[in-house]
């Protein structure tokens, strides 16, 4: 079974100090960089109200950047970003049983009223900005391997896709094809099945 995460920041927000520390360099980052990926998964983590309110300033001192966030319990609080989650986060988000991926992609672009990207597992990858929506399947069936590590395969993905320049579906069409290709992978495929969150 799949221990808990002895990821640093799991228990604790950063104080002032190192919050600065920290936004002076994801400032400097910033400044040198087509795309910010914002990745969070523990909770509270590091990226708790009074970081995510800076990350905000952040976001809007930097228009001419691009800034996709995959962040589990905080996507809510982010503003300005490029959202990518999974649909179990996607229904948290928006309060919904809904099962339909492209239907809560839809939902939630018109909500945040931006471009989001919603996971779903074998089903693919569906894009929505208010205007428009698709879903993208991967490129093949995949069955009988491990999953863990797909998720922030497709995030690095569209992130590269996205600084390239692509659209909405193209970046899904290769996040998608890349997240089924790490699946591929040998040394992902011969681990048995395990419990992942």
């Amino acid at each position: 079974a799949e221990q808990e995460r002895l990821d640093f920041g799991t228990w604790t927000e950063p104080g002032a100090a190192l919050r600065a520390r920290l936004l002076q360099h994801l400032g400097a980052a910033v400044r040198q960089s087509d795309v910010v990926i914002l990745n969070q998964q523990v909770e509270p983590g590091l990226l708790g109200p009074a970081m995510a309110e800076a990350v905000n300033a952040l976001v809007a001192a930097h228009p001419e950047r691009l800034f996709l966030a995959d962040c589990r319990e905080r996507l809510r609080a982010l503003r300005g970003v490029v959202a990518k989650c999974n649909a179990r986060e996607a229904r948290a988000l928006l309060a919904s049983d809904e099962s339909d991926v492209l239907a809560l992609a839809r939902e939630l672009a018109l909500r945040r009223e931006s471009l989001v990207f919603v996971t779903d597992g074998a089903r693919g990858i569906a894009w929505a900005t208010p205007e428009g929506a698709a879903l993208i399947a991967p490129p093949e069936e995949i069955e009988g391997v491990e999953s863990c590590g797909a998720g922030d395969a497709a995030t690095a993905a569209l992130g590269a896709a996205l600084a390239a320049g692509a659209g909405p579906e193209d970046a899904a069409r290769f996040a998608a094809g890349y997240a089924a290709s790490v699946l591929r992978a040998p040394s992902l495929s011969r681990r048995g099945p395990r419990s992942t969150s």
